[in-house]
């Protein structure tokens, strides 16, 4: 059901689903609803006429998580068969599948650049996903310097996974050496790159995390 706010009435009844549904999001024109059920799919919902505009069939268990990118072209699902499928919004196809996660996918949410998608997950980890494919597209248009940025993404999201399990003075050092691949990858990134302002910001991102990488492996010393 949606319901008016002002006046607490429903606005516009939706077709029952069949089982539980986990999850909704707008879509940032308000032209869909996307909802996550227990039925293994993702329906889409035309705002304007309450119909049902797709189903999205691919996970093999119950989707408990469900969010559109910011230009709204992009829906992403989590699911409880571990996994996060990337799909078109306007005809329904499936983009990609991501796989890492070992237990349900809880939630997900996009960055305000739509280069990286969060997932969270009951495996009790955040991880972030470089959405490649835009970069991909206009790679031919920048020099070399454009795969460094990926390759700087890559190896950031390498230091942070192995930051939740380090324990040892081995393991912090070869995090502090990823994250000091990961800021020298930075630095290459030219001014005229699409990429820089992100570039500049991930540099001191990056130099907060080399030192309190340094930090535990100075205090797994001890």
């Amino acid at each position: 059901m949606l319901w008016h706010i002002p006046t607490g009435k429903i606005r516009t009844p939706l077709a029952a689903d069949e089982q539980p549904i986990w999850s909704i999001a707008f879509s940032p024109n308000g032209k869909y609803l996307a909802s996550g059920s227990s039925d293994h799919t993702i329906k889409l919902w035309n705002m304007q006429t309450g119909e049902l505009s797709q189903s999205l069939i691919g996970h093999d268990k119950a989707v408990y998580s469900v969010a559109f990118s910011p230009n709204g072209q992009t829906l992403a699902s989590g699911s409880y068969d571990h996994t996060i499928k990337l799909w078109n919004v306007e005809n329904g196809q499936l983009i990609n599948t991501l796989n890492g996660h070992k237990k349900a996918v809880w939630s997900l949410a996009f960055s305000p650049n739509q280069q990286v998608l969060i997932s969270g997950s009951a495996d009790a980890t955040i991880k972030l996903w470089p959405l490649l494919s835009p970069i991909t597209t206009i790679k031919s248009s920048f020099n070399s310097k454009s795969d460094n940025f990926r390759e700087a993404v890559n190896a950031a999201i390498n230091a942070a996974n192995l930051t939740q399990t380090a324990n040892s003075l081995q393991q912090w050092q070869q995090i502090v050496n990823t994250w000091q691949q990961a800021t020298r990858l930075m630095q290459t990134i030219p001014v005229s790159s699409i990429h820089y302002p992100v570039a500049q910001q991930k540099m001191i991102e990056y130099q907060h995390n080399l030192n309190y990488a340094h930090k535990n492996a100075l205090l797994s010393q001890k």
